[in-house]
């Protein structure tokens, strides 16, 4: 049976004691959904992970009380009422929860998130192995600029030492509107191959303001595919068979481009009307030359997609100004060189996301298939297929990033997402 997220019960229409029926959404705070996404990812584990047990984890605290002393001798210099505390030892919780100060507990060691889920229910919690996960949740919580304490004494986690870097070094920002009208002119660059599902959908969701598209065909000759449909744009496409690498296809796919500005997409994937819309805004935002994009992967069906251990934010950079210097490295999951040498910084537009339906449109043995074509070109194998990950409802998530800034541009010296 598919899994619908941990909260799937909570989802039932409401009706309150005048018979007017409540949204759900609108009972869902910040904290129960962080609360939700928590136990979500935590019901799962991933095939191959071993268990480890989780009160070893935590070692022995020298001194918890001070420790927890000086949590709040920062949060009262910042002006803080409440804290964040990142990685808690278990040994520290009796003596937090007895200040009965509001905090929130965060943690990218699972198998320790588990056991403090198991020894303290009551704990607020959010548990996720990426950091960018993280960062976007709570940025749209409201726990951007909240006082960031390091509450274990042992070495800490990698992923937690990067959220503790960019709570504090990301800058949220508004996007002026701007029509598409007056916008840069923009490229679209996908890669394709005749057999994708779905083709005639991917063209037919693509706007009419686009100056160009620019398709490179992994096949040996453009007479072998089927007739493209009309368009409002221009078209260019060259036949070029995928034999060495995803980065030489999308080098090729950028030799191409003429526009300002060029978005990367693939045949699996689609923006919604209202990501289009806001494209021009992100093209004419001051100081920004390269935007990344939260990508959701629908599954089990297009009402939810996968969260936990990296799957959710899955930020991709698919936005960029086209300047001299930009390749792509990388025969599998490649990615853009040279976007720090551009003028202009990165950002993430937190709330505009990409729909990845691959799970939606294709069969396991096509997606086993084409990640065995993945680890063929990346020389080694790589890539496991699981049948069930954590899931949430997609509206629920997008009523929690509603309060997300429109933009958080990146500190330069932190490096890109994933890197």
């Amino acid at each position: 049976m598919p899994r619908h997220g941990a909260c799937g019960n909570a989802l039932s229409i409401l009706v309150d004691s005048g018979g007017v029926v409540v949204s759900p959404l609108e009972m869902m705070d910040a904290r129960y959904i962080l609360d939700t996404w928590t136990a979500e990812v935590l019901s799962f584990r991933m095939a191959g992970a071993g268990h480890v047990d989780a009160a070893a984890l935590s070692g022995p605290v020298a001194s918890p009380q001070a420790l927890l002393a000086r949590a709040q001798r920062l949060m009262q210099a910042a002006g803080r009422s409440r804290l964040l505390a990142l990685g808690a030892e278990t040994a520290l919780l009796p003596h937090l929860t007895a200040t009965g100060l509001p905090c929130l507990v965060v943690e990218t060691r699972l198998d320790h998130a588990r056991h403090i889920r198991a020894a303290w229910p009551h704990v607020p919690l959010l548990a996720d192995s990426s950091p960018w996960a993280l960062l976007l949740l709570l940025t749209a919580a409201g726990w951007a600029g909240e006082t960031v304490q390091p509450l274990q004494t042992a070495p800490q986690e990698d992923a937690l030492v990067r959220l503790a870097r960019l709570l504090p070094a990301v800058r949220p920002f508004s996007v002026p509107a701007t029509p598409a009208t007056v916008a840069p002119s923009l490229s679209l660059a996908a890669i394709l191959h005749p057999q994708e599902p779905d083709l005639a959908g991917f063209f037919a969701h693509l706007p009419p303001w686009l100056t160009e598209a620019v398709l490179v065909w992994d096949a040996p000759d453009l007479r072998d595919l089927a007739d493209m449909p009309a368009t409002p744009w221009p078209v260019r496409q060259e036949a070029r068979p995928l034999t060495d690498g995803f980065h030489q296809q999308r080098n090729h796919a950028l030799s191409l481009c003429g526009g300002e500005w060029v978005l990367l997409l693939d045949a699996d994937e689609r923006l919604p009307p209202e990501v289009w819309a806001a494209l021009p805004s992100l093209m004419a935002a001051p100081d920004v030359d390269a935007w990344w994009l939260p990508r959701e992967t629908l599954h089990p069906d297009a009402e939810h997609c996968l969260i936990g251990y990296g799957l959710w934010p899955d930020l991709q950079l698919r936005l960029f100004r086209r300047r001299p210097g930009l390749h792509f490295a990388g025969a599998v999951h490649e990615r853009l060189q040279g976007v720090d040498s551009l003028p202009g910084g990165q950002a993430v537009a937190c709330q505009l996301h990409i729909r990845h339906e691959q799970r939606l449109r294709k069969t396991p043995a096509d997606l086993a298939a084409k990640l065995a074509r993945f680890d063929v070109l990346g020389g080694r194998p790589q890539h496991l297929l699981q049948q069930e990950y954590p899931v949430l409802p997609r509206n629920v998530l997008h009523h929690l990033l509603a309060a997300a800034p429109e933009g958080l541009l990146l500190p330069r010296r932190l490096g890109a997402p994933g890197a």
